[in-house]
């Protein structure tokens, strides 16, 4: 038996496709639920307090990521100065929030983001079960029991937005016409915040150099629309609304790279170069320019290299989604858990993945491991408490990226080793083929009838 996937360019062997779910779910289920009861019996019976108490923020931070945003609106709409750390697109599409109230704005994003999601995993992780009721499980398995989705939801963080976007962009790009939608919904995310920029590889890899200039375009374009949106409403000059983004933007960097506040619940690889000095009890010591200058230089290696993989090697489409998702997640000084929701995106083209390696269940467990909370231990108490967990995602993410990347598949006229029987063609191997053997792909939520 074998199910189209919708999302490569072949078909997936369903029993492989079940075995990658059902690692997934039972590591998510087992590991957040071990994590719940671990924290509550720490803090009702050993009376920990915070941190050891939870694996979320402190309570008093709950919901601040969209109130803040929010009131920063209502500022500018009176004409008041206010701090501007996001872009100014980001403001423009705030302050039309604030013409509803704040809990029914927040109430639209959160149905918004978990429509979203619960559409791709009901179209392309979950389907393939054969009982209502296990898709059921499965799926809220992997909604309700999700760190990254708990700590996003906590944190009532506008990644939520962005993760709607990101996954329009991709249905537009793989699925539906018209490509000027795909290209609309990736500027705005870069509008929004710069990171989703690393999708722009995407269109390099399928070629499409016009739908990566016009996406470029309509990012300035949005980005033009904030700024004129602040000077109108704000009183500001052109100037003065750039100098107060970059000094707030400073004043962030600030707080969170050289105080170390982005460290806690962070998932950064620049985190992770932090962490020898916790370990050797020497505790927070900021970080020298030199050391700063040097972790920029790194990770822009880092993300040359892989750009140069996925737009020229890599031929697998789960693993360029991967590459692409990976860098935006990994390489920022300050990546918090709530971004690790994009995960979601590699994650649905690797389960319907033709293609099985040597690795195939190894990188399911990766995958789960990111969803999962794992703060048993604190290496230090101080910035609000900083834990393993700093360690554990960057090293799962660097796994994956390690694996992907030498995990190559066969190309023409090589042997198709680790293939599942009845992947013959070099189609079903995940490589990509003529433009006329294709079926037409599908990513969220969404099947090709025409299959």
């Amino acid at each position: 038996m074998r199910a189209t996937d919708g999302l490569t360019d072949a078909s997936v062997d369903a029993a492989v496709k079940l075995r990658r779910v059902r690692l997934l779910v039972a590591i998510v289920l087992i590991g957040t639920v071990a994590s719940i009861g671990f924290h509550y019996m720490g803090g009702y019976w050993f009376g920990w307090e915070y941190p050891r108490s939870t694996f979320l923020v402190v309570p008093s931070e709950h919901l601040k990521d969209w109130s803040n945003p929010y009131l920063w609106a209502q500022a500018i709409m009176r004409g008041e100065p206010a701090p501007s750390i996001y872009f100014p697109f980001a403001f423009l599409a705030t302050a039309v929030a604030t013409a509803l109230p704040m809990g029914l704005g927040l109430a639209l994003l959160v149905i918004l983001f978990l429509v979203v999601l619960v559409l791709m995993l009901r179209g392309w992780v979950v389907d393939l079960q054969e009982h209502a009721l296990v898709r059921f499980q499965y799926g809220f398995i992997l909604v309700a029991l999700s760190y990254p989705v708990i700590f996003v939801l906590d944190r009532a963080n506008q990644d939520m937005l962005i993760f709607a976007m990101l996954a329009g962009f991709l249905y537009f790009l793989y699925v539906r016409k018209p490509a000027w939608l795909a290209a609309l919904f990736l500027a705005a995310a870069i509008a929004y915040k710069l990171y989703p920029a690393t999708f722009l590889l995407l269109l390099l890899a399928e070629r499409r150099l016009k739908l990566c200039v016009l996406t470029i375009l309509l990012a300035v374009a949005l980005t033009a629309a904030g700024t004129g949106f602040l000077m109108l409403e704000g009183g500001y000059g052109l100037g003065t609304v750039w100098q107060l983004n970059l000094k707030e933007k400073a004043f962030y960097q600030q707080i969170m790279v050289s105080e170390g506040q982005g460290l806690q619940h962070g998932n950064s690889l620049w985190g992770l170069t932090r962490v020898p000095s916790l370990l050797m009890g020497t505790g927070w010591s900021s970080p020298s320019d030199f050391q700063t200058s040097l972790y920029t230089a790194g990770a822009a290696l880092i993300f040359v290299l892989l750009a140069l993989h996925v737009v020229f090697r890599e031929k697998e489409r789960w693993k360029q989604v991967l590459l692409v998702t990976v860098a935006a997640v990994l390489l920022p000084f300050v990546s918090a858990d709530y971004a690790l929701i994009h995960l979601y995106f590699p994650l649905l083209f690797f389960v319907n993945s033709p293609r099985v390696s040597r690795w195939n269940m190894t990188y399911a467990a990766l995958f789960a491991v990111l969803f999962i909370p794992v703060d048993y231990y604190y290496l230090s108490l101080e910035m609000m408490g900083v834990s393993i967990s700093v360690i554990v995602y960057p090293l799962a993410l660097v796994a994956l990226v390690v694996l992907a990347v030498l995990d190559l598949a066969p190309r023409r006229g090589e042997s198709a080793v680790g293939l599942s029987a009845g992947q013959s063609s070099i189609c079903d191997a995940g490589v990509e083929c003529s433009p006329h053997l294709k079926p037409p792909p599908a990513v969220v939520g969404h099947r090709t009838d025409a299959r």
